[in-house]
């Protein structure tokens, strides 16, 4: 599942760097995927042996409902921020 999901994450920062944004969708998608990998290793680490079912559903659906959440929320974020 791990792999599968550096795949994903792979190819959303290859889309995201063709894009001609300036470089803004591939930085949501490094920080989504950072965010993703953080907490997957805070998993791996406390419950090595015995992953609850809620860890083997973020494992599997956690880096692409991450990154469709960040392309609203980030942009948002940055906004206050006066970064926009």
């Amino acid at each position: 599942m791990l792999v599968w999901n550096g795949v994903i994450q792979a190819i959303f920062l290859f889309f995201g760097g063709l894009m001609l944004d300036g470089g803004f969708f591939a930085q949501i998608c490094f920080y989504s995927g950072c965010a993703f990998w953080a907490a997957a290793l805070l998993i791996m680490v406390r419950r090595p042996l015995h992953p609850t079912r809620s860890d083997i559903l973020y494992f599997r659906i956690g880096l692409p409902l991450i990154s469709f959440a960040d392309m609203f929320i980030l942009p948002y974020l940055w906004h206050l921020r006066g970064v926009l």
